[in-house]
C-alpha cells in the first residue's frame, strides 16, 4: 500500500511541477498585458492637467476709458447759452452792464467747469476702484489656483505610487506562488521517490 501512496505522491509531485509551469506562461501573458494596461493608465495620469486654471488672469477693467462726452457737452451747450444770452443783452444793458453780465457768465462758466471736471475725476476714480478690486479678484483665484495645481500634483503623484506599488505587489505574488507550488511538486515527487525506494529495499 505504501508505495502505490509513493507512486500517488510522485505523480501528484509531477501533476503540480507540470502546472506551476503552465501557469507561469499564463502569468506572464497576463502580466504583459497588466503592465501595458498600466504604463497607458500612468501615461493618462501624467498627462492630466494640473496647471493654474486661474493663473495670468486679465483685468477686464484695465482700459476703462473715461467718458468726457458729456462734460464736453455740457461745456458747450453752456458756452453757446451765455453767448446767446450775451448777444440777446448787449444793447439792453449798456457797457458797464455788459461787463457785470459777462463776469456774472464768467463765474457761471468757471463752476460749470468744476462741475464737470468733478464728475471725470469721479469716474476716474470709479475706475480706479474697479481695476483695483479685478486685480484683488485675480491675485486671489492666482493664489487659489497655485493650491489647486500643487494639490492635484501631490494627488497624481500618490495615485502612481499606489499603482506602483500594487503593481509590483501582484508580481511579487504571482512569481512566489509560482515558486511556491513548483517547490511543493519537487518535494512530493522526492518524498514518493524516498518511500518507493524504502518500499524495494
Amino acid at each position: 500500500m505504501s508505495f502505490v501512496v509513493a507512486g500517488l505522491a510522485v505523480a501528484g509531485g509531477l501533476t503540480k511541477v507540470i502546472m506551476a509551469d503552465q501557469g507561469r506562461k499564463a502569468r506572464i501573458s497576463e502580466q504583459r498585458k497588466a503592465n501595458q494596461e498600466l504604463a497607458r493608465r500612468k501615461v493618462d495620469i501624467e498627462g492630466l492637467d494640473t496647471s493654474n486654471p486661474y493663473a495670468n488672469l486679465e483685468n477686464a477693467y484695465d482700459d476703462l476709458k473715461v467718458n468726457t462726452q458729456q462734460a464736453e457737452f455740457e461745456q458747450q451747450a453752456n458756452q453757446q447759452q451765455q453767448a446767446n444770452i450775451m448777444q440777446g443783452m448787449g444793447g439792453a444793458a449798456g457797457g458797464s452792464g455788459v461787463a457785470g453780465l459777462a463776469q456774472a457768465m464768467a463765474n457761471q462758466g468757471q463752476k460749470q467747469a468744476q462741475a464737470a471736471s468733478a464728475s471725470i475725476g469721479r469716474q476716474e476714480s470709479s475706475n480706479e476702484m474697479s481695476r483695483a478690486k479685478a486685480q484683488q479678484a485675480n491675485q486671489t483665484k492666482e493664489r487659489y489656483g497655485d493650491q489647486i495645481s500643487q494639490e492635484s500634483e501631490a494627488n497624481k503623484k500618490k495615485l502612481l505610487m499606489g499603482l506602483s506599488q500594487q503593481r509590483k505587489i501582484g508580481a511579487d505574488a504571482a512569481r512566489q506562488d509560482a515558486r511556491d507550488m513548483m517547490a511543493s511538486g519537487i518535494g512530493d515527487m522526492a518524498g514518493g521517490i524516498t518511500d518507493m525506494a524504502m518500499y524495494n529495499k
